[in-house]
């Protein structure tokens, strides 16, 4: 076949075999065997999609010989009537409605009144691959099950450059990951720059909408979670097995967010399954799981294979779409009940080892924590691939110290996944004007690290206030920027008035937020004016030569004054002006230094 870099290639298969659980990769197991133009060889898993219904033409038996196995396309289920109950042990593990794909109409009750599939209604399998290099590959499809393994005869895939003008936002430049050239930041797999921009938005009935405000507002990310009232994927009293349905909306999701350019951050669990919402986990041994209280989740054998099942699962549905932005393993990790913090942190990285060799296609793993001191070995562990941190309150330049501040040295990516005025919905109500969520977005703007602060409270307080235009400033005064290998040190200083400038700054200039923190403790208290006369201040440690100084209105995100200046013995003087509002800075020598060998 032919196909274009970063497009999803899709098989479909289905087959008689022996097996007891379409979910389980043991017992029953399709994939692609893949070997790359460069020669790097690849395994990749296909999943359960529920039932099919084949033409009499699928099957063609040779005398004494097993059916070969039918290859698709096959239509999928269309409306079904209740959820999905797909799951353990033969024929009733199916969908409620099958499709036909000769008359491409639904069929209801496909079983026998013995309970058994009729012979055209099979299982179907479904294989995504997304290429990432150019050329020609050879790929091996295979069945395995307990028994043995069978495959079918090799075949080529030529894959030309990506068609990046007809490419959707989310597939445009590949997948995530961390930057080549500088690991403190990230970038497409095309080499561009990605620098995160957006919110939560971790459950809701119709994400349609939000992704489309997020595009509006320059936004890149999305994070989600899976969890009961979300995306409640895992069956609760069915372990180890999967709601298609729910399965079928994320798949909605990541279409939606290729679509937008909006990608997912999936959150594969939270803190809360192994605390306060125990009753609801399909790992509790009152749901039919192996365990008897939350804390054996992160130690109990049985418990820890079932995780690797969903693992491998949403790695082989989701993990070829590039709008998947990252895994993240487990919201909070710290906040979750365990018998020594120890078991949490052996629990991430295996379960980050696992995602590892399950995802062929190589997404970035993290995992979130609100305690910056929990577990500190986790992210010296090369199979995490970036630090997320979570804060929440009001006094937000000291939290976000806090917070980053212990990661400034960091050889990783530092995101700070999560932030709201408080823990409680009630907490962000009285700053009407979204006070601390500009201060928030745009202190983050003007620290090392990569991405935007990530705002909660989408519904009760960013939706309900309508403080999208606050977002889109912030995404404004970083768009288009290629942070790579710049701005490594965090500066800051109080200009003596109420006001300081906070900042991130390299030999070449910097980015700097102009605000007064006690407008951001008292959002009420914000006056007309942030600096009534203009401010002299001094940037020292530059190289020499000529710069160039733009001033960006905070609440607007447009520039509004620019400059230019020269540094001179390493300093450059310039005069912060005048304005009402909270203001950025954005500091640039003209000339790039060249480095050469003479």
């Amino acid at each position: 076949g032919v196909a274009t870099r970063f497009s999803t290639v899709k098989w479909q298969v289905a087959f008689r075999a022996s097996y007891r659980d379409l979910f389980d990769p043991v017992d029953i197991c399709v994939g692609v065997r893949v070997t790359s133009p460069s020669g790097r060889n690849l395994e990749v898993p296909g999943f359960f999609a529920g039932l099919c219904r084949l033409p009499e033409s699928a099957f063609r038996e040779a005398e004494a010989a097993a059916p070969r196995p039918a290859w698709g396309p096959f239509k999928s289920s269309g409306k079904k009537d209740g959820k999905n109950d797909a799951g353990k042990t033969g024929a009733r593990a199916a969908a409620s409605g099958v499709v036909d794909p000769e008359a491409g109409q639904e069929s209801r009750n496909p079983e026998d009144s013995s309970g058994k599939l009729p012979e055209d209604v099979l299982p179907a399998w479904t294989v995504l691959f997304t290429p990432q290099e150019t050329g020609r590959y050879t790929l091996q499809p295979y069945i395995r099950n307990r028994v043995g393994e069978t495959r079918t005869p090799e075949r080529s895939l030529v894959v030309g450059p990506e068609a990046s003008a007809a490419a959707e936002p989310g597939r445009r430049g590949g997948q995530m990951r961390v930057s080549r050239i500088d690991p403190r930041h990230f970038e497409l797999q095309d080499g561009t720059p990605f620098f995160i921009v957006g919110q939560n938005v971790c459950w809701t009935t119709d994400w349609n909408p939000y992704l489309e405000r997020m595009k509006g507002y320059g936004a890149n990310a999305c994070r989600i979670w899976l969890c009961p009232w979300g995306l409640n994927l895992e069956r609760q009293t069915a372990p180890g097995t999967y709601d298609l349905q729910e399965a079928e909306r994320l798949d909605a999701l990541l279409a939606k967010a290729e679509a937008t350019g909006v990608r997912i951050i999936l959150c594969l669990t939270f803190h809360g399954m192994n605390a306060d919402e125990w009753h609801r986990s399909p790992y509790n041994q009152a749901n039919g799981g192996p365990c008897a209280r939350p804390q054996e989740f992160f130690t109990d054998g049985q418990a820890k294979r079932q995780f690797k099942r969903l693992l491998t699962y949403a790695a082989a549905r989701w993990g070829a779409s590039p709008a998947l932005l990252c895994w993240e393993l487990m919201n909070e990790l710290d906040l979750a009940r365990y018998d020594h913090p120890d078991d949490a942190g052996h629990w991430a990285r295996e379960m980050a080892g696992h995602l590892k060799r399950v995802d062929a296609h190589g997404h970035p793993v993290t995992v979130s924590v609100s305690n910056t001191s929990f577990q500190p070995e986790l992210w010296e562990d090369n199979r995490i691939d970036f630090i997320s941190v979570h804060a929440y309150g009001t006094e937000v330049g000291p939290l976000l110290a806090r917070s980053l501040g212990p990661f400034l040295l960091a050889n990783k990516p530092v995101l700070l996944g999560e932030f709201g005025g408080g823990w409680e919905a009630a907490d962000d109500i009285p700053d009407r004007d979204g006070a601390r969520l500009q201060a928030a977005l745009w202190l983050t703007a003007c620290s090392p690290y990569g991405g935007l602060a990530l705002p909660w409270w989408w519904d009760t307080y960013i939706e309900a206030r309508g403080l999208y235009p606050v977002l889109s400033a912030a995404a404004r005064f970083t768009a288009g920027e290629d942070r790579r290998g710049r701005y490594r040190e965090q500066v800051r200083k109080d200009l003596g008035n109420g006001a300081e400038v906070w900042g991130a700054m390299d030999v070449c200039g910097g980015r700097f937020y102009v605000h007064r923190p006690g407008w951001v403790r008292h959002p009420e208290s914000r006056g007309p004016r942030l600096l009534s006369v203009p401010v002299p201040l001094e940037l020292r440690g530059l190289m020499d030569g000529a710069y160039r100084i733009d001033y960006w209105d905070a609440r607007t995100g447009h520039a509004f004054a620019a400059q230019d200046g020269t540094a001179s013995d390493g300093v450059l003087r310039l005069e912060l002006p005048a304005h009402a509002a909270e203001f950025g800075v954005k500091v640039e020598r003209r000339e790039r230094p060249r480095l050469e060998l003479r």
